[in-house]
């Protein structure tokens, strides 16, 4: 089973899409047992699709300028 932290880790590729369907199900057995990472995982879908309604891409995870990005805004 999946900890906090892995599904924290795990959040941007989990909601891009970019897991196999196997960890995705791992996510979503995870998410049902644990209602912080439910609130989670709801915000940065809130926060992806507003970022995407202003026009702008979010950085992948795995950039060095990604941390930078969202702490200014916009890059």
């Amino acid at each position: 089973m999946l900890s906090c932290q892995d599904v924290g880790r795990l959040t941007s590729d989990y909601l891009n899409r970019d897991l196999p369907w196997r960890r995705r199900l791992a996510i979503r057995v995870h998410l049902l047992m644990c209602e912080g990472c439910t609130r989670y995982v709801a915000q940065m879908r809130a926060t992806l699709q507003l970022i995407r309604s202003m026009g702008q891409e979010p950085p992948a995870a795995e950039s060095a300028h990604a941390r930078d990005w969202f702490r200014s805004g916009r890059s």
